[in-house]
């Protein structure tokens, strides 16, 4: 992993998904699974590995 954020959106990218996530992500409703990339390991994981072991808390958010 070489940068935080893509340079440009991939042509693919789901706008709609964009526009819908302050409406489906609010503070303390359970986060839907899916990968994630772990930077120490340097691998994918399911995001529920995390959430199986103890309370988790995740922050979405970007610094561009």
């Amino acid at each position: 992993m070489n940068s935080y954020n893509y340079d440009t959106f991939p042509l693919d990218f789901d706008m709609q998904a964009f526009i819908d996530f302050p409406n489906i992500a609010n503070a303390g409703t359970k986060a839907p699974d899916g990968k994630v990339y772990n930077l120490k390991e340097e691998i994918w994981e399911e995001l529920s590995t995390y959430w199986k072991e103890k309370t988790t808390i995740i922050e979405f958010g970007s610094i561009t």
